[in-house]
């Protein structure tokens, strides 16, 4: 069983050992592994599923992009990607590149100082993040966080708590 954000628990079920797990909280998803437990892909609904993500990583187990997919009939249809920049080993953008729609992120030390969302190149909203340096972060061992949850306002909300010490 799990829960989030401290809602009601939700069985989890392993159908093929440690590669596949599927989390059944009445909607439903179900997450896919490699033999190295990195995380693969993202399908949902449980039932009939028709959105699906996928995370490719660059050689040094970063992940590089979020590829989104959607189905049409039974064939996946590739619909666009989010991407992850990296300066010695720290997350700096992400964001879709092409269009110039990105969030960068600013880094003191091994803490976000702030992240800054940008449309069409240009800053539109900067969040700063203030730490209590005594306090070390029990969500740094969950730096693999890629995918958005419902209660947030996309990347600049959650990345701190991700990412930094």
């Amino acid at each position: 069983m799990m829960a989030s954000n401290g809602g009601i628990k939700s069985p989890l079920t392993y159908p093929s050992g440690d590669t596949t797990v599927i989390i059944n909280d009445g909607y439903g998803y179900t997450l896919f592994f490699n033999n190295a437990n990195r995380l693969l892909r993202k399908e949902e609904p449980l039932l009939n599923p028709y959105r699906r993500y996928e995370l490719v990583y660059d050689n040094f187990g970063q992940v590089i992009e979020l590829r989104y997919y959607t189905k049409d009939a039974s064939t996946w249809i590739y619909d666009s990607k989010r991407e992850y920049i990296y300066n010695q080993g720290k997350l700096v953008n992400v964001g879709k590149q092409n269009i110039g729609m990105n969030y960068q992120v600013i880094w003191q030390g091994n803490d976000i100082k702030s992240v800054v969302y940008k449309n069409d190149h240009q800053a539109i909203c900067s969040v700063t993040f203030t730490y209590d340096g005594l306090i070390a972060n029990p969500n740094w061992q969950f730096n693999y966080f890629y995918f958005v949850d419902l209660n947030s306002n996309d990347v600049n909300y959650k990345l701190p708590y991700y990412f930094s010490e």
